[in-house]
């Protein structure tokens, strides 16, 4: 019982902690969104990101650094104390999500992995200038321009792409997707989809279409740094492409990053800020979310490691575990 009672705690905490930091996460976006506006997408993708996958984890650190810890301390072997009902359920429920995640990131694998055989089939390799990544001339009805893979990802274009778009347009094309590759957009898709699984209850289902929006954004950034006339081009790209998709047809992978998906994705706002970019004189506001990482890490991890060590700290978790298991009795 002590082990099963503290397993249901450990749990309970991973589901409760990880609700309560996520509302408050969503909280924080819904009040710097519009101040947000004025930075760059790519720092507004970052803001988002850290949003979303801040809370689970903070959990798992305090889980990981102070409950077990605490637990195993000061619990003492004692059969008074059961997992009751009232605890049990939100244990269950947590379980129930961590089988989910796990469920559906090897079923997100594996569905990606053949997929990736069916297009190798219908593809062959082709040699573009200054693309490291292999990449794959395909067969396919859909307008396909798309990285898909995290950790060997490969580039597919469709062929009728090379008939329509000129090679600027198709370069310009290229570093956007050169850009969802750079930030690891993929694996990020992986993180964002754990982190949705493991809260179990519909959250966050507004940063998570922020980030997906800011990021197709970002990538255009991406494409567009370099000069104007690369926007000017990789927005004659887009409405070229959306010309092309088939009515109902999409070409969605589960661990990819296409230059568009289907015929519903509206490309106008991302046409018109590629326009905005390429009439830019001046950089936009915005931070350097990266240092913002980092700073944040080192704090935590010394917060960390100075209270995981503080004796007196870890018997009050202690004492507060205990007082919760005692009203749940």
């Amino acid at each position: 019982m002590y082990y099963f009672l503290g397993a249901s705690l450990l749990l309970a905490f991973l589901l409760v902690l990880n609700i309560l930091i996520s509302l408050a996460a969503s909280v924080v976006w819904r009040i710097f969104d519009k101040s947000t506006q004025s930075f760059s997408s790519q720092k507004r993708t970052q803001f988002i990101f850290l949003l979303r996958i801040f809370p689970l984890f903070l959990t798992i650190i305090f889980v990981l650094a102070f409950l077990i810890p605490a637990y195993l301390l000061f619990e003492p072997h004692s059969e008074n104390e059961t997992v009751t009902f009232k605890l049990a359920v939100p244990a269950l429920i947590s379980i129930f999500g961590i089988i989910v995640a796990v469920y559906r990131v090897f079923g997100t694998w594996w569905k990606t992995r053949q997929l990736i055989k069916s297009w190798l089939h219908y593809s062959e390799p082709i040699f573009i200038e200054n693309i490291s990544l292999p990449v794959y001339q395909l067969r396919h009805p859909f307008p396909v321009i798309a990285v898909v893979g995290v950790f060997r990802p490969k580039l597919f274009i469709a062929e009728q792409i090379f008939s329509t778009l000129s090679e600027a347009e198709l370069a310009a094309a290229i570093e956007h997707e050169t850009g969802h590759l750079v930030t690891r957009d993929n694996l990020k898709r992986v993180l964002l989809r754990i982190g949705r699984d493991l809260l179990v209850f519909p959250m966050g289902k507004k940063l998570e279409k922020a980030w997906a929006e800011n990021s197709e954004s970002a990538a255009d950034e991406y494409a567009a740094q370099s000069n104007k006339e690369t926007a000017l081009n990789l927005a004659s790209a887009l409405i070229k492409i959306a010309k092309m998709v088939p009515t109902n047809a999409t070409a969605t992978m589960p661990l990819g990053a296409f230059l568009i998906e289907n015929q519903e994705v509206d490309v106008t706002w991302r046409v018109r800020r590629l326009l905005e970019i390429s009439k830019l004189t001046k950089p936009e506001i915005s931070f350097n979310f990266k240092i913002i990482y980092i700073v944040c890490c080192i704090i935590i991890s010394l917060i960390t490691i100075v209270l995981a060590t503080n004796y007196n700290f870890l018997f009050r978790i202690h004492s507060v575990l205990e007082k919760i298991v005692a009203i749940l009795q």
